[in-house]
């Protein structure tokens, strides 16, 4: 049995830090997504079709146990363990710092902090790799169908405020909206060998591919969120002020806030769960198509040569007996004018 989805969403409710933590980013910012409430499977499926039956949710847990499923829910997993190579919480770190910073401190980690720089580059790197692993298609077709999800664009857009907009708020590339093609240029080789030791080369190669395509989508995300950096700082660390006060006592505690805060692990459970639901209700057996009342069905007056059925070939037999009739009509005929 592998990875539970079910297990890994019902750690989290209404009330959980990482949930606050999203819906106060999203509060700040009048375009941000939605995120509705619902922890397991059962759940999602009443929310997504209130008439699906057992069958579906039956399907659903079965998708949620796929290979690739499963190790975008491992992915997710190690985006907020410290000991599996995907970075930890420097992104977060950096809300706090903002939030407590005075007006007019520059915050830009691109050119202060090449740790917090890596580390936003792997995280994006990681979520290209959940798309790679969820979808079938071409890497556009991928991060397309990431973006179809309400899960999905929570997760991009937690990842580009959090992780980009205000960490880097002040650096110049954040307004051109290049700025994951500066990450790239800086600590891509480096990053994308660490990927390819976790993930395999044909792996590492597609979650590379989805990157360059969410580059332009997320970085105009950031750019536009780091218009309102302080405001989000502000709300995000007021959300979770316990756990952002770890990330500014030691180097040390940041990990242990890690698990206070693991955002991209309810994210990506709810984004393999949808999936799994979606791809579910998908398959499921069509309605049977309702009785037509005859009396309701126009009937044709006149039709058309492009509307008459093709004409059926005349049997053999049929054309000899016709030609014979004919014959002994005609040999009667002459008999009586004889």
């Amino acid at each position: 049995m592998g990875l539970d989805v079910d297990e890994a969403l019902g750690a989290y409710s209404d009330t959980d830090l990482s949930v606050r933590l999203v819906r106060a980013v999203s509060a700040v910012v009048p375009y941000a997504p939605s995120l509705t409430s619902w922890y397991s499977l059962a759940d999602g499926l009443r929310v997504m079709d209130p008439s699906a039956r057992k069958g579906t949710l039956d399907r659903a847990i079965a998708i949620s146990q796929e290979d690739g499923l499963q190790k975008a829910l491992w992915v997710a997993d190690a985006m907020d363990r410290a000991d599996r190579g995907l970075g930890v919480i420097a992104g977060l770190h950096a809300v706090w710092k903002l939030a407590t910073s005075e007006a007019g401190q520059r915050l830009d980690a691109l050119e202060t902090d090449d740790k917090q720089a890596a580390d936003a580059l792997i995280k994006g790197l990681a979520i290209s790799w959940m798309a790679h692993r969820l979808t079938p298609g071409t890497a556009a077709e991928k991060l397309k169908a990431l973006q179809e999800t309400e899960a999905g664009r929570n997760l991009l857009f937690t990842y580009a405020t959090v992780e980009l907009a205000l960490p880097f708020a002040d650096n110049a590339l954040l307004g051109t909206g290049r700025l994951l093609d500066g990450l790239y240029e800086r600590f891509g080789e480096a990053q994308v060998a660490k990927l390819r030791s976790l993930a395999g080369d044909a792996d590492a190669d597609g979650a590379v591919g989805v990157f360059q395509r969410m580059g332009e989508a997320v970085s105009d995300l950031a750019r536009d969120a780091g218009q309102r950096a302080r405001p989000i700082a502000e709300a995000v660390a007021a959300a979770a002020p316990t756990a952002f006060a770890a990330t500014d006592r030691a180097a040390g505690a940041v990990a242990t806030a890690a698990d206070l805060l693991p955002v991209y692990r309810f994210l990506g459970a709810r984004l393999v769960a949808e999936v799994a639901l979606r791809r579910a209700l998908a398959t499921g057996t069509a309605p049977a198509a309702a009785p037509v009342d005859p009396s309701l069905v126009p009937v044709a007056v006149t039709r058309g040569a492009d509307d008459l059925p093709p004409q059926t070939p005349a049997r053999k037999g049929c054309l000899g007996f016709g030609v014979a009739l004919l014959a002994a009509f005609a040999v009667a005929a002459v008999g009586v004018l004889g």
